[in-house]
């Protein structure tokens, strides 16, 4: 009787310790989990980025590579690249050097031409219009959401703003290119318009990037401490004082955020600028006519019947490398500048 006793007494001194080592393994599948997941986005990451470097160089590589006698046999891109670019042949930094600096893109036509910066204008001028029109229009709505909209009033706009950002961008494409552009038209421009331009697409996107710049602007303001507002009223502040010269400033590093964050989106915009900025890689800077964008560009190859390894497939990748090179450069300074801002106010 006494030895069922004292094993029973040992058993439940043990189921403490049972416990904790079982929690702490649970605590360290779930860490392991966690980390794999980490890890697997990293590493997709990671093979993106080299799938377009690799692809890329092959690009570039084409003077070298169409210059061996031996591989012209063999291999049709090469032949096609010597038969259009005879001059480039086994000289791939006159290729780098037309790739950044001419501006003639025409790598689909029979006379190929491979200078990049009308994609690269088409892609600037539509991102800065999308930026003019969601960055003042979100900030203001945060400002108004954050500092001057009731809890009642804010439950019920900041929802509806945000289905702004779940309209599919093909319908936002077709809406700049069958109402704006055609209201732009009748009202404004006249037929300095052209069907297909960039202010429209621009001004659409802009739209579409507005929910993304005005919800994180809102919850980074309404993140800042109450003490700060509570100390400002208490010195005699307006709202509107409060606002500008408190609760802005605090919260400028997170709203330079959310509008670099809105840039990229803006940058990477495919359906909108296919549809309504158009097809014609011009080289200039006006929005009233035509323009194409980088990505754009890909989507006319991507839709064709480009042939796998031929030189217009190669140029998909080269402007894709290019447009992920320009996005993570603008990360970057972004970063930068935040991190510069936010030691100034800290």
């Amino acid at each position: 009787m006494k030895t069922t006793t004292a094993a029973g007494a040992e058993s439940k001194n043990k189921a403490p310790a049972v416990r904790l080592r079982r929690r702490q393994r649970d605590g360290r599948l779930i860490a392991a989990v966690l980390a794999a997941s980490a890890y697997v986005s990293v590493a997709v990451t990671l093979g993106i980025v080299g799938v377009l470097a690799y692809e890329a160089v092959q690009f570039f590589r084409l003077p070298l590579d169409a210059a061996g006698a031996g591989r012209l046999a063999g291999r049709a891109d090469l032949q096609r690249f010597a038969e259009a670019r005879p001059d480039l042949l086994g000289r791939p930094l006159a290729l780098v050097r037309e790739f950044f600096t001419e501006t003639t893109w025409s790598p689909l036509f029979a006379s190929k031409r491979f200078g990049v910066l009308p994609l690269v204008a088409g892609t600037m001028v539509t991102s800065a219009i999308a930026l003019a029109v969601a960055v003042p229009l979100g900030l203001l709505a945060a400002i108004f959401l954050s500092e001057f909209a009731t809890r009642r009033l804010r439950d019920r706009l900041k929802p509806s703003l945000e289905v702004l950002a779940g309209v599919p961008t093909v319908v936002y494409g077709y809406f700049a290119l069958t109402f704006v552009t055609p209201w732009l038209q009748d009202h404004v421009f006249g037929q300095a318009l052209a069907g297909q331009n960039a202010l429209a697409a621009g001004l659409v996107m802009g739209v579409m990037i507005l929910p993304l710049v005005a919800s994180l602007s809102e919850d980074v303001m309404r993140a800042v401490p109450a003490d700060l507002r509570h100390a400002a009223y208490a010195l005699g502040a307006t709202p509107l004082e409060v606002t500008l010269r408190t609760v802005l400033p605090a919260a400028l590093p997170g709203i330079g955020a959310a509008c670099m964050l809105g840039l990229a989106r803006a940058l990477g915009e495919t359906m909108i600028v296919a549809l309504a900025a158009g097809q014609s890689p011009a080289w200039t800077v006006n929005p009233l006519e035509p323009m194409m964008t980088l990505t754009a560009f890909v989507v006319q190859v991507s839709l064709g019947d480009t042939p796998y390894g031929s030189v217009e497939y190669r140029t998909l990748f080269a402007t894709g490398a290019l447009l992920l090179v320009m996005t993570l450069a603008i990360n970057a300074t972004s970063i930068a500048v935040i991190q510069r801002v936010r030691q100034r106010y800290a």
